[in-house]
């Protein structure tokens, strides 16, 4: 069994809550708001639930949240509860309609993060026993039915969805997360980031056929962590990246990149969407672990993250931090959704939030 420190990944998580390149600000103008791109925003439910990860399950949506996983089948309408109550989930995959993964954190557990399974749809979930302690965090290559998970900058590989792990990159037992990690859709490269032990942010890529190895720490200033890893679909050199302090944006392959947010104090940027029907539409927007009340500011570029449109919701005495997104491909009235989930500063819910957006395509 890998060495594993379980205690000290969670609270890691909890209070959260080698290099190439080098960052500089993108000076790319603001667009004053239009109106016309954002049409309205609706709550959608989950009232005081923190809504971590909004994932797809064939036609329905999974909400992973710090009470356990909800399933709605009316595209976010109403709610269902499928259990885990309590636990904090980490991470969610779905192997299939059926089969689903996650790694969920219970308070005040000594056992650190378990793995559960469950075969019917979240109807019923067993531990999962393995034998990679440190594991956080799980990405699922469906093309090649390979699951990957992170823990305390250490990545492993499964080829039996979870039950034996073999360690492909880092080292286990280290005083740090994992808190991102994806695929290059082009070269057989792993991306994963995430937080040292002085609060430090860090970037890694490894080839997946041979030994090659870089990685980044001075993208953003530190205090600092990754969050989120894309890559454009029609850009295979193009990689955004969101955390602690923006976004960052390279356009080569990682050995030059810019943060066109500046650095922003004390916000969080957990997810960011690129539209599949436009790729040069992304949607990003913060979580401020300072204020327990926040406006929601949805942060939008339609020119492949050259300038930046900001829309706020009219709420300011709400918990209106974003944890979560999804852009969803069914439209509503001819007009795009996307779903985000929402957490205040001390991580109190508010549940899920609905945009309509008049964007084209």
């Amino acid at each position: 069994m890998f060495d594993t420190r379980p205690l000290l990944s969670i609270l890691m998580l909890i209070s959260l809550s080698g290099c190439l390149g080098s960052s500089t600000p993108l000076q790319g103008s603001s667009q004053p708001p239009n109106d016309s791109d954002i049409v309205s925003f609706t709550q959608q439910g989950l009232d005081g639930i923190a809504v971590l990860h909004l994932v797809r399950q064939g036609s329905a949506i999974l909400a992973g949240t710090d009470n356990g996983l909800y399933i709605s089948s009316d595209l976010g309408a109403s709610w269902q509860h499928l259990g885990l109550e309590g636990g904090t989930l980490l991470s969610l995959v779905v192997l299939s309609d059926s089969h689903l993964l996650t790694t969920v954190a219970y308070p005040n557990n000594n056992n650190g993060i378990r793995l559960y399974e469950s075969r019917d749809s979240g109807n019923n979930w067993k531990t999962l026993e393995h034998n990679f302690a440190e594991l956080e965090m799980l990405l699922y290559d469906a093309d090649n039915g390979v699951l990957y998970g992170g823990g305390q900058a250490a990545i492993a590989r499964s080829y039996n969805e979870g039950v034996s792990w073999e360690l492909i990159n880092g080292e286990t037992g280290l005083a740090a997360t994992t808190s991102a990690m994806a695929l290059s859709p082009v070269y057989q490269e792993f991306w994963h980031g995430g937080q040292g032990s002085i609060e430090n942010h860090y970037l890694r890529r490894f080839s997946l056929t041979g030994d090659g190895q870089d990685s980044w720490n001075d993208i953003f200033p530190n205090p600092s962590v990754i969050k989120s890893i894309q890559f454009h679909p029609n850009e295979p050199d193009h990689v955004i990246i969101s955390g602690e302090g923006g976004i960052g944006i390279s356009r080569d392959h990682g050995t030059n990149w810019q943060t066109p947010f500046g650095d922003v104090d004390y916000a969080f940027y957990w997810d960011l969407i690129i539209n599949p029907d436009n790729p040069d539409q992304w949607f990003t927007a913060s979580w401020r672990k300072n204020q327990d009340t926040q406006q929601l500011t949805l942060e939008y570029t339609k020119d492949n993250g050259h300038s930046w449109t900001q829309v706020n919701h009219p709420a300011t005495d709400q918990p209106y931090g974003v944890r979560s997104m999804l852009l969803l491909p069914e439209r509503e009235n001819g007009r795009k959704v996307l779903l985000l989930g929402l957490m205040g500063g001390s991580h109190q819910g508010a549940g899920v939030m609905k945009v309509t957006l008049d964007l084209l395509p």
